[in-house]
């Protein structure tokens, strides 16, 4: 009876012993190497001493040019597409939330996303070029008289793309959340003489908001490391982002410790702003409980 008693007490550990082992050998064990990487000397190309002192890589992240203009630029862009993506994804999350056809209308726009990654930022390419739709379209309406060079690889094209690839990451958290509110609420509001307005204001727009919050952390963060999109769509006039700094320093640029270091000064922003959200939204309230519909 104990030798039943303590296989029990072991099940539990062998089925997440696999888990652990994984998480130490691809997560841990790299999130370490590059901690140990960003306390180095940049100028070391051996690797081999310290920095003196040992946070003068950081230190150079958050004082020295151009790191703080690069770190403000990147929260610039991301910060305009992640509005842009809200005002698009949720007025379409509640009508697909509240509509009789929301589930194949969200499987309709989620079609495209089953192509690759470049696919469909090369497709962008084509449709922003000089022979592209957008320029035959202008031309077409006399808008124009010639194709416009400056729509491709400029601010305008690096924004459409960021915007097209994260409206998915939106879509969802906010979606759930409003198929989460109970209809009676809202028909209490009405009931109770609240105009749409004002039911939207005071009922349906604070319930939604930690999905809202959680779309928020999941778009913004990403875009403000984005790097193949700036480098596929974005122009000489769009300036340096984050992601392009850390890639140039972690292959052509060889100066390993400080991109480690930036690394990990994002990272910590994001645990940050993840616990922040989480905090204050509820996130339990995104995945969890029961709504009526």
């Amino acid at each position: 009876m104990q030798k039943n008693k303590k296989k029990a007490n072991l099940t539990p550990l062998f089925l997440i012993l696999p888990v652990v082992i994984w998480l130490s050998f691809f997560l841990i064990a790299p999130y370490g190497v590059m901690f140990d990487l960003s306390l180095h000397d940049s100028d070391d190309k051996s690797f081999s001493t310290y920095a003196n002192p040992i946070y003068a890589n950081y230190e150079k992240f958050i004082s020295q040019p151009p790191y703080p203009t690069v770190l403000l630029n990147s929260i610039i862009y991301a910060g305009i597409s992640t509005f842009i993506v809200i005002l698009i994804c949720y007025p379409f999350a509640y009508f697909a939330a509240r509509g009789k056809w929301g589930k194949y209308i969200l499987f309709v726009v989620f079609i495209p996303y089953l192509a690759p990654y470049l696919v469909r930022i090369f497709s962008w390419r084509v449709i922003l070029g000089r022979s592209g739709i957008v320029n035959q379209f202008l031309m077409f309406t006399g808008i124009t008289d010639a194709p416009l060079s400056w729509i491709l690889f400029s601010k305008v094209s690096l924004v459409i793309g960021m915007v097209y690839l994260f409206l998915p990451v939106m879509t969802i958290p906010v979606y759930l959340s409003l198929k989460r509110i109970d209809k009676f609420l809202i028909e209490a509001s009405q009931d109770l003489g609240a105009g749409v307005w004002r039911t939207f204001r005071y009922v349906i727009f604070p319930l939604s908001k930690p999905g809202l919050l959680v779309g928020f952390l999941l778009t913004f963060v990403p875009l403000t490391l984005e790097f193949l999109t700036p480098a596929l769509l974005g122009g000489t006039d769009t300036g340096l982002l984050m992601g392009d700094v850390i890639f140039t320093y972690f292959t052509t640029g060889q100066n390993k410790p400080v991109a480690a270091s930036i690394s990990y000064v994002m990272m910590a922003a994001t645990v940050i702003l993840m616990f922040m959200v989480i905090r204050s939204a509820g996130i339990q309230k995104v995945f969890g409980g029961q709504g009526r519909n």
